[in-house]
């Protein structure tokens, strides 16, 4: 209706005002402004402004006072886009907590000892019966002696236990009392309080209390009626994997040799980046890792090699110095990757020449750095891309992957759960690599460029002796049986269906719940 359509064009043109500008990068304190704007507008309403509703209550004053702090501080704050902007935003403002106003309920006072007792009230509950809250710990002063504070006329730090002892009997005298403590503290057990303690043993000496029988129990069962609250009726059931079944027309037809193995180990990860398009937010100044220390030995090793590809320079270790100081300079806001890595770096780079001046003296003849390359199975497109492509002097080809952290074992390569090297021999071999022609792959094999007390080594996954070609073959038949099983409609992207073989690093382990399902689940 023309009431309807009317609304829906106002709102239209309220919201335009932050998508026409989301894919830009503007000042962060616009932003901030123009999200203010366009929600007191949205808050407006028949009897009052936006900003009347906005900013009211507790919750109101909270968001009023973080946005106001917020655009102070966004001044110097380089531009965003909206993405950024919504990352921020939601980063942020979960670091603020909004409580009620103290004291404004009309039935219940949350007080101290000394202010219950001001007041009259048809129900008392005294928390934290435990040792050093009633009666609350003696402090030991640094600085005066038992013997100084009485000379100076200063009260003992027992008369703070005679005055929560008042305290105690004071409370507990009243018509309708509650004695509660908590039985752990955090992760560890507390002990009762004395009070509560000596008030047992009276009532037992005087024959109020048996071992029978509790007088101080209550005539209703609190405590088991909160752990009903918790109780589930029958024994927890924890939750099937997934396994979601896309359509045939979603899947994805190309994927990279990396993928392979994840589509092995883990199909439900392919599920959700490849066709629910889900990635990883990283977290807002994050600390380096080791996935770092990986990018930064690729990005030198590849520049060093795309500078040099057929002859090593005279000053090599000179040059592949300057290409990783480089590299380095991303990282100047982190101490830890100059101090730590760097030394490692150093290492790494000199086995790395001695590797590169054996081989280009007596087997290589050309390397090519970083290679893309890819091939059809049918309508599937397999893509990869080598970190070292070696053309040998007999005309064949080495690929090596250059690696920092924990090598594939052979077992799992051979398996096929690891298959990127003999994938990436098996696209070479049909000539899938741009300005490499197709060649028999002589050799694959792993350089582990740690800089740790062993710089490096290099770990040959196939060779002759192995027959490269046959692994390559054994690739592609596993490949082209997956390929085959998921144009089934009836497959499902199941998560981890070996737990043994389940992936080291998953992002996605949370989506499928791996922590619920994954304790039972008996493996195949």
């Amino acid at each position: 209706d023309k009431n309807g359509s009317a609304w829906f064009d106002a709102v239209r043109a309220t919201l335009n005002a932050l998508t026409a500008n989301w894919a830009k990068k503007i000042p962060l304190t616009k932003r901030i402004r123009m999200h203010i704007d366009l929600a007191e507008k949205l808050a407006a309403s028949d009897e009052n402004t936006g900003a009347e509703n906005l900013w009211r209550n507790e919750a109101g004053e909270g968001a009023a006072t973080w946005f106001n702090d917020w655009q102070q501080a966004a001044e110097r704050f380089p531009d965003v886009t909206g993405d950024e902007y919504e990352g921020l935003f939601h980063a942020l403002m979960r670091t603020v907590t909004v409580r009620p106003t103290y004291g404004q309920h009309m039935r219940l006072s949350i007080l101290g000892p000394l202010e219950a007792r001001l007041i009259q009230a048809d129900r008392i509950i005294l928390g934290g019966l435990n040792e050093g809250t009633w009666p609350p710990e003696t402090p030991v002063d640094p600085w005066m002696s038992r013997p100084m504070k009485m000379a100076f006329g200063l009260p003992s730090p027992e008369r703070r236990i005679g005055l929560s002892a008042h305290d105690f009997a004071q409370l507990a005298a009243a018509p309708e009392v509650f004695l509660t403590r908590s039985r752990r503290a955090g992760n560890s057990p507390t002990v009762p309080s004395r009070f509560l303690l000596q008030l047992e043993t009276v009532l037992q000496a005087l024959g109020y209390s048996t071992k029978e029988k509790d007088c101080l129990a209550s005539k209703e069962p609190w405590a088991e009626w909160a752990r009903l609250l918790d109780d589930p009726g029958k024994p927890p059931q924890p939750c099937m994997p997934p396994e979601p079944k896309p359509p045939v027309a979603a899947r994805p037809a190309k994927l990279s040799v990396t993928d392979i193995g994840t589509w092995r180990r883990n199909p439900y990860a392919i599920y959700a980046r490849r066709i629910l398009d889900l990635k990883k937010l990283e977290e807002l100044d994050a600390d380096v890792d080791a996935s770092d220390r990986g990018t930064i030995i690729h990005a030198a090793l590849e520049a060093f090699v795309k500078a040099y590809p057929e002859k090593l320079p005279l000053n090599a270790h000179e040059e592949l110095l300057k290409e990783g100081r480089k590299v380095f300079e991303a990282y100047q806001g982190h101490p830890e990757v100059k101090a730590f890595w760097w030394p490692r770096f150093e290492r790494a780079a000199e086995w790395f020449l001695e590797q590169e001046a054996e081989r280009r003296n007596t087997v290589t003849k050309f390397v090519q750095s970083e290679a893309k390359g890819k091939m059809g199975l049918g309508n599937f497109t397999l893509e990869g891309r080598a970190d070292r492509v070696e053309q040998l002097r007999d005309g064949n080809l080495a690929i090596v992957d250059y690696k920092t952290g924990t090598l594939p074992s052979g077992k799992s390569v051979k398996a096929g759960y690891e298959p990127q090297l003999p994938l990436l021999a098996l696209i070479a071999e049909e000539g899938g690599f741009k300005d490499i022609a197709a060649a028999k792959v002589e050799s694959v094999a792993y350089w582990k460029l740690s800089g740790g007390r062993e710089a490096g080594t290099e770990t040959i996954i196939a060779d002759d002796v192995m027959d490269v070609g046959t692994l390559a073959q054994e690739a592609r038949a596993g490949l082209e049986d997956l390929i085959k099983a998921y144009a089934d409609q009836n497959m499902p992207y199941r998560a981890v269906p070996k737990l043994k073989l389940q992936p080291k690093y998953d992002d996605y382990a949370h989506l499928a719940r791996l922590a619920e399902w994954g304790r039972t689940a008996e493996d195949e």
